[in-house]
């Protein structure tokens, strides 16, 4: 539901062309969040309102490819994913941190108030950095049922893999269609492995809150590291590359996630698995914004933000639904196969988007 909620976040930020709404709904999650205490519903009401939060990243990388030249809009896309897993490394530590000292001392009532307030405090700091420091680059204005049909379009499944009139040469708008299938396919095995992980961590290790931190901790600093050196070394047209050598790694992690029997072997899955997720984000976006004309730079990361959302659906519900009914080596193996078959189907369609990647270069 979280997930469906950020495709129509999309409308708004179609029509609207502002940030702050974010900003203001991860607030709002927040004040929830302080009442929530052991109401099912506030808990409901918090789990649809967070799923904006998830649009937060799309807006930032529609932010950077319109600030960006064509030379820096990877590097860029990777600052975006190296905030992202410093995030990811100092966020669920804090929270296993707060969790373990204050549960024996407070009540459940006090602990979502005291957690919800402190969230709604940075978020009202991030909302003034926000107005201050980061102008919206989009520009406002239009025909409004221009704008609505564009909208519409982002938000409607069935017409996702249109991508007619976004590129910068129509001979494009095939290979940034294939990519935009490769993306969808690939998301939805990526985020059912990344939401059966903890299940098997727990079924398989006996994980305790405590692990889980330090597992997800782990992960954050892979990521900080690798997207740090991926800013300093990454060499102009290499998107298609890197995106390859982060699938095999998440092929590789897949396949060990299935036979791991102890926790070093599960760790080497789980540096695998980190550094695919450093590289490809960055690497597809990079390779999008390249293609696509800077009036239509948004909108298109736009329809492959909403394809992340509609694949993040669907990939859990299915992953998870084969990974209790078969278990875990069925289903990483089942993963393992599908991503490899992926892979084949993007080195076969997207032959040409290497050399038109490779000519955009020589033309600028």
């Amino acid at each position: 539901m979280s997930n469906t909620w950020v495709l129509l976040w999309v409308f708004k930020k179609v029509l609207h062309g502002t940030e702050y709404s974010l900003e203001v709904s991860l607030i709002i999650v927040n004040v929830f969040w302080s009442a929530l205490g052991k109401s099912f519903l506030w808990l409901l009401i918090y789990r649809v309102l967070c799923g904006a939060a998830r649009a937060n990243v799309g807006v930032v990388s529609a932010l950077v490819g319109d600030i960006s030249s064509d030379t820096l809009r990877t590097k860029g896309m990777a600052v975006v994913g190296l905030a992202y897993g410093i995030g990811f490394t100092v966020g669920p530590p804090c929270s296993v941190f707060l969790l373990s000292r204050w549960k024996v001392h407070t009540s459940t009532e006090y602990l979502s108030c005291t957690l919800g307030s402190t969230c709604l405090l940075l978020n009202c700091i991030n909302l003034l950095i926000l107005i201050f420091a980061l102008p919206s680059t989009l520009q406002k204005g239009g025909d409004i049922g221009l704008l609505i049909n564009q909208a519409v379009r982002l938000i409607n499944p069935a017409k996702l893999f249109s991508l007619s009139g976004t590129t910068k040469c129509p001979k494009y708008e095939k290979s940034l269609r294939h990519l935009a299938y490769f993306w969808c396919g690939y998301l939805c095995v990526y985020c059912g492995i990344e939401y059966t992980v903890l299940f098997l961590a727990r079924i398989r290790f006996n994980f305790s809150s405590s692990d889980q931190g330090k597992m997800f901790g782990f992960i954050g600093i892979i990521m900080v590291l690798v997207q740090g050196c991926f800013i300093h070394s990454f060499k102009l047209g290499r998107e298609d590359k890197a995106i390859t050598w982060s699938s095999c790694c998440l092929i590789l992690a897949s396949a060990i996630f299935s036979f791991a029997t102890n926790i070093f072997v599960f760790y080497i899955g789980l540096a695998l698995y980190a550094f695919a997720s450093s590289i490809f984000f960055p690497s597809v976006n990079g390779l999008v914004s390249l293609y696509t004309t800077a009036e239509q730079q948004g909108q298109t990361l736009g329809i492959f933000r909403s394809l992340n959302a509609l694949a993040r659906i669907m990939g859990a519900v299915l992953v998870s639904t084969v990974f209790w009914i078969y278990g875990p080596i069925i289903t990483y193996m089942s993963c393992t196969i599908l991503l490899g078959l992926l892979l084949i189907y993007k080195e076969i369609t997207l032959e040409v988007t290497k050399c038109q990647s490779e000519q955009t270069y020589k033309d600028e």
